[in-house]
């Protein structure tokens, strides 16, 4: 595969960037939006504090991305979508505050949805190190989506009858 131009590659990882950043964003709105209630507020301020991560580590790939990634496996215009439905949806709740379970359904959709533009999903690395190094990043704080699942499914108990039927 021929190399992609430099200037393509950066721009993906600037709107991969972006979308993380629009995320920490909605969940810090939310962690003060929520903020009545001191776990939840935890909850969203924590997930926030990884997507900051994430955006460091999309910044550090910027600086550093002749020496450490090779080409990225998404297509700009299609990252750019996403990037934009993202910062609408926060100026919607900003603008129309939403219920917790709201919230939270709407952050498990994208954070399913975001999985796919996380460096080490877009990015072939120069060297096997790389990966492995931005991979140990993204591991240390996989579980905010299970954390943001559990906070839902506690918000939303199954009724009596089909707790069977799960197990």
């Amino acid at each position: 595969m021929a190399e992609q131009d430099a200037s393509q590659v950066m721009t993906v990882l600037s709107h991969c960037r972006d979308i993380e950043r629009t995320c920490a964003e909605l969940y810090e709105y939310y962690a003060e939006l929520f903020k009545q209630n001191p776990d939840i507020a935890k909850l969203w301020a924590k997930t926030a504090a990884e997507e900051r991560s994430h955006v460091a580590q999309f910044e550090m790939a910027l600086r550093l991305r002749e020496a450490l990634v090779e080409t990225v496996f998404q297509d700009a215009g299609k990252v750019v979508v996403v990037l934009e439905r993202f910062i609408r949806f926060l100026d919607k709740v900003r603008n129309e505050p939403p219920t917790l379970e709201e919230a939270l359904c709407s952050a498990i959709a994208m954070e399913e949805e975001v999985a796919d533009y996380h460096l080490e999903s877009i990015a072939k690395f120069r060297q096997e190190s790389s990966r492995q190094v931005f991979h140990a990043m993204m591991a240390a704080d996989h579980d905010h989506l299970e954390a943001l699942e559990e906070a839902y499914r506690q918000l939303r108990p199954l009724p009596e009858d089909q707790i069977d039927m799960v197990a």
